[in-house]
Parts: structure tokens; C-alpha cells; sequence
């Protein structure tokens, strides 16, 4: 899509449906899910922090020490 300006982009959120992950048979279920939560228009719709961090998707795609150091890693940016 490109670069859009700021006034375009907020525009956009409110008149377009929610973004869906193009080819979904080539990622994993739990992964389309986690997207699905995670991309919900409207943020009372959408998924937790915690229930996100709960996601069977998070537990598979690494352990939880794994995550806090990649947290604090982000953190120290």
C-alpha cells in the first residue's frame, strides 16, 4: 500500500474493514487466530494484552523466558 499520510490513515480505519493476512493457508491456525484477535477494528472487540500473551500461538512460538528477554531487549531500545 504503501506510505499514507497520517489524516489518510485514520480516515481509513474508520471506513474500511479490519486487515486479514493474504494466502492464510500458509500460516498456522493458531497463528490466523492470534491475528484475528489482534486485528479487530474496534479495541473493545479486540483481544487483551494478557489474553494475547495467553494465546496458544504465543506458547508455541517461544518460551517465556524467551519473551522477557526479547521484552527487555526492545525495552533498552
Amino acid at each position: 500500500m504503501g506510505e499514507v499520510k497520517p489524516l489518510r490513515a485514520l480516515f481509513l480505519i474508520a471506513v474500511k474493514p479490519s486487515p486479514e493476512l493474504s494466502s492464510k493457508d500458509r500460516w498456522s491456525r493458531e497463528f490466523n487466530h492470534f491475528m484475528t484477535m489482534s486485528l479487530k477494528k474496534y479495541p473493545t472487540d479486540r483481544a487483551s494484552s494478557t489474553e494475547l500473551l495467553m494465546h496458544p500461538f504465543m506458547r508455541k512460538a517461544c518460551s517465556p523466558i524467551e519473551f522477557a528477554q526479547y521484552a527487555q531487549r526492545i525495552k533498552t531500545l
